[in-house]
């Protein structure tokens, strides 16, 4: 949960060899927890990205045309 002291930084990631890289230690030394999430195992339907004071979507090679190998 976020506190007044505290800033969250919310990465949907769909492949594991993409990575925030660079950004990771700027976002950490801003003061961001960050949490990654899986978007390929979890259901981010049911995250509300609205909360986070950063979204940020690494997405992937995958098309949008690719649904039946990548349904996520």
């Amino acid at each position: 949960m976020t506190t007044p002291h505290s800033r969250q930084a919310l990465v949907f990631q769909h492949a594991d060899h993409i990575t925030l890289g660079n950004f990771e230690p700027v976002l950490r030394d801003y003061g961001y927890n960050i949490r990654i999430v899986d978007a390929t195992k979890e259901d981010v339907a049911a995250i509300d990205p609205t909360a986070a004071d950063v979204l940020i979507v690494l997405g992937g090679e995958m098309g949008v045309y690719e649904t039946d190998t990548h349904p996520h």
